[in-house]
């Protein structure tokens, strides 16, 4: 898969997304409304980029974006205050953002 439908909005009850070994290099915006997502694995894919819309999935605890194209991550990280888990390995990136420091449920 190398396009990630905008319907993907429409799952308002989804919990967990596993979207790991495709070619996305980047994500819809809808990606907002996924208010009840918990878990989101996009590790192996092809994203240069990662929107700040991540912001808004509030329930996020889980993250893996290991393995693709980052150079950058946005500030917007800050807002998932139950984020526990974050995997950003192999990506290309140099600096972490000043607000990951905020999150206080993060293990690395």
């Amino acid at each position: 898969m190398t396009i990630l439908p905008n319907e993907i909005g429409q799952l308002k009850n989804l919990r967990s997304l596993k979207l790991y070994s495709n070619q996305l290099a980047a994500l819809p915006k809808e990606i907002e409304q996924l208010k009840n997502l918990e878990s989101l694995d996009l590790a192996y894919n092809g994203l240069v980029a990662f929107p700040k819309e991540i912001g808004q999935l509030r329930k996020l605890e889980y993250l893996d974006l290991s393995s693709n194209e980052l150079a950058t991550f946005p500030k917007e990280i800050k807002q998932l205050r139950k984020m526990r888990k974050l995997d950003l390995n192999r990506n290309r990136l140099t600096v972490l953002p000043k607000e990951i420091e905020q999150l206080k449920n993060l293990r690395i």
